[in-house]
């Protein structure tokens, strides 16, 4: 559960933040989140699949299969992230378009997209992490994994988004800038706890 939450979650976080800059820039968040959170489901089989893979080689004692295992899905899960990154960079605008017909709302969600599209690798990574971590019964690590994103989007987003001292406003774009860094710290936060359970 921890694991197929941490996209939602992330758009919600987000929401709670942006909907004080008014219900374009409202309605271009929901519009990009739809998309991105419809995207990175198709790929939740990184983390089913790897958390079978590893379970059966933990179950079995083969800690250097359980490994293997957990290795060859951090690098799928990197290239399946570029792969998406560059596949659907160039289809922005018709997403874009095809959500909603206000040019607002479109600039908003391509802004929002490209950013979110600079950590797909990372959330993939982190989403075949976490299945690592339940194949090796580690469950409460993945909860504190899912949570610590979640409050480090939280902190950021204010800062972001409204801008802080020397930091500008950045808007929808602080927003991207929040959750992406966000997970691209799960993601190596989660790859550091993987490489020291296996």
């Amino acid at each position: 559960m921890a694991a197929l939450i941490v996209e939602p979650l992330a758009g919600l976080v987000d929401t709670a933040f942006v909907e004080r800059l008014g219900s374009a820039h409202a309605s271009a968040l929901a519009a990009a989140t739809t998309v991105f959170a419809g995207v990175v489901w198709v790929f939740n089989f990184l983390g089913v699949g790897t958390q079978t893979a590893v379970a059966q080689a933990h179950g079995r004692g083969e800690s250097d299969s359980a490994s293997d295992g957990a290795t060859v899905a951090v690098v799928l899960a990197a290239a399946c992230g570029i792969t998406l990154a560059v596949g659907l960079w160039p289809l922005l605008g018709v997403l874009a378009r095809w959500m909603s017909d206000n040019p607002i709302v479109q600039n908003g969600t391509v802004t929002y997209l490209k950013i979110r599209l600079l950590g797909a690798p990372a959330i993939l990574i982190m989403l075949s992490n976490l299945g690592a971590l339940r194949g090796l019964q580690r469950m409460q690590v993945t909860i504190w994994i899912a949570g610590a994103v979640s409050l480090c989007n939280v902190l950021l987003d204010p800062i972001l988004i409204f801008g802080w001292g020397p930091l500008p406003r950045l808007e929808i774009a602080g927003a991207a800038w929040a959750t992406t860094l966000s997970q691209i710290c799960g993601a190596l936060f989660s790859l550091a706890v993987v490489g020291r359970s296996l």
